[in-house]
């Protein structure tokens, strides 16, 4: 069962009727009551289903649950009808939905998409139009930044998209910065598509290139193109609530993973010891250093910028020096197993997980608890009101230690035909041994305490059970010279009984040469 699938659940046992899921406002013609009920009775019924550990605290309401979206986006489509703009869930899964205004945008983005409609379908243009993937708008009030995503870029267009910049400049709409972002794969992720590797995939047409948050009294920039959270009024809440699930700071270092332009290190991580933050959009990162430099915080934080994955954790993480948390709030499609299993190795004491998928909380609360960890708390918050979606907050306690199992050990026989295996997550120190000589590998060494194989006793060295290695440098020399006569396995003289062969003596008939196969003490 998937969340949409127990939301859809709740609504038919109501007897309440709402359009298809894959609508972009499913629910945005509720009233917010109603849409608060059903969200708690399908997140309930899932929760029960996937058979996952406690339950899920009350859902943490919206502030404005409707006209609070700062970033929108439209899809420009042209042809013999004119200029049309739209949703992408029109396009992308081919419904054939009469969509009306929005009701989860701002007024004043509403107010701007009317007025682009409008001067787009004039003959002056048509030239931008043709090329127009999506119109992307962020911010509120009189800061408002419009981005036009176009798939091609020349003189022409550049002209165009200016002649258009102007005249915002001149009208009311309150758009303060305009800016061309060029894809030419028409991609469905309106900013995060690959850029073409020649000429110029982002400009500026006029106005500042940041744009700016104020968050639990700090005030944050961040570039036009990063990710921000959708409702500005619902940012605050958020960090409160990962405040209250993380506890106090004080004395211990706080790891933010995908910590973007630094939404929690300047605002939780002021009263920690230290912070490291982590994310993959660079711009984002020299933003957030920026920030912290403007806070007077560059002295307890550090930024590095990666893929993150549990490779970039050993390697470019410093050794934990201390007491650690973290603090993870990755995009929809969740985090690699190995990241858990990098955040286990290293001891950290609590983790708090943010998922802005519900289908994906199942496969997360797997891996922590895989690893050594306990899910604490669930704390869903409606940070997307009006659509199918939630925000939940997952707190983990370390349980107990965890060390990577060794690829290279195999359980013991009798748990290869049915019984059942030692678990994953079993430290290696326990791990049953797949051979006696395994298990002797694995022992202290002791001379006396290794049982030898059947066979050809081996020669005392001065050194006991192992050769001398100053001996074993010098007997070609002792010998005068290199013994081109040596047969495969002729170094065992002194480590498995062997002779020594006088030099230039040749392997008698029926001997082992080089085409048989040498003989293993332990075979």
């Amino acid at each position: 069962m998937t969340f949409d699938d127990a939301l859809r659940a709740a609504a038919e046992r109501r007897r309440i009727p709402i359009p298809p899921l894959q609508h972009p406002e499913p629910l945005a013609g509720l009233s917010y009551p109603v849409e608060l009920m059903l969200k708690r009775e399908a997140l309930l019924a899932f929760w029960e289903d996937q058979k996952l550990p406690g339950k899920p605290e009350p859902i943490v309401g919206a502030l404005e649950p409707r006209r609070y979206r700062t970033t929108t986006k439209r899809r420009v489509t042209y042809g013999i009808k004119g200029v049309a703009f739209g949703f992408a869930t029109e396009q992308r899964r081919g419904l054939r939905l009469r969509l009306g205004p929005s009701l989860l945008d701002l007024p004043e983005h509403v107010a701007l998409y009317d007025a682009l409609l409008e001067r787009l379908s004039k003959p002056g243009g048509i030239t931008l139009a043709s090329v127009l993937n999506w119109l992307v708008v962020r911010g509120s009030g009189k800061g408002l930044a419009l981005i036009l995503n176009v798939c091609a870029i020349d003189a022409r267009i550049v002209r165009a998209a200016r002649s258009l910049a102007e005249w915002l400049q001149g009208s009311t709409l309150g758009v303060r910065s305009a800016f061309l972002y060029v894809d030419p794969t028409r991609s469905e992720y309106y900013l995060e598509a690959q850029r073409p590797e020649d000429g110029t995939s982002f400009k500026r047409l006029y106005g500042p290139t940041d744009l700016q948050v104020e968050v639990d009294g700090v005030r944050l920039r961040f570039p036009t193109t990063a990710f921000s959270q959708v409702s500005a009024s619902m940012a605050p809440l958020l960090v409160q609530h990962a405040g209250t699930l993380l506890g106090p700071l004080e004395g211990i270092t706080l790891l933010d993973l995908y910590c973007g332009y630094g939404l929690f290190t300047m605002t939780l991580g002021r009263t920690a010891a230290h912070v490291l933050g982590v994310d993959f959009d660079n711009p984002a990162v020299e933003a957030a250093k920026a920030n912290a430099e403007h806070l007077h915080m560059s002295n307890r934080t550090r930024f590095l910028s990666g893929k993150i994955d549990g490779a970039l954790l050993e390697r470019r993480l410093r050794p934990a020096r201390g007491r650690e948390v973290a603090l993870l709030d990755p995009p929809r499609q969740g985090t690699s197993p190995d990241v858990s299993e990098a955040l286990a190795e290293r001891g950290v004491e609590r983790v708090l997980h943010i998922c802005c998928g519900t289908d994906q909380i199942p496969r997360e609360i797997a891996q922590w608890t895989r690893v050594g960890y306990r899910l604490e708390r669930a704390v869903p918050i409606d940070l997307f009101a009006g659509t199918a979606g939630l925000e939940t907050l997952l707190l983990f306690i370390r349980e107990r230690d965890w060390v990577r199992p060794d690829p290279d050990e195999t359980p013991e026989p009798s748990a290869r035909v049915g019984r059942s295996a030692a678990p994953a997550r079993a430290r290696r120190s326990t791990a049953p041994a797949s051979s006696p000589r395994d298990a002797a590998r694995r022992k202290p060494t002791d001379s006396a305490s290794i049982q030898r194989p059947q066979g050809k006793p081996r020669k005392e060295t001065p050194h006991g059970d192992r050769p001398d290695p100053a001996q074993r440098r010098t007997r070609p020399h002792q010998d005068g010279g290199r013994a081109p006569g040596r047969t495969p396995g002729s170094d065992r003289g002194v480590l498995g009984g062997g002779k020594v062969r006088p030099r230039g003596e040749r392997p008698r008939p029926g001997k082992r040469g080089p085409g048989r196969p040498r003989h293993r003490p332990d075979e």
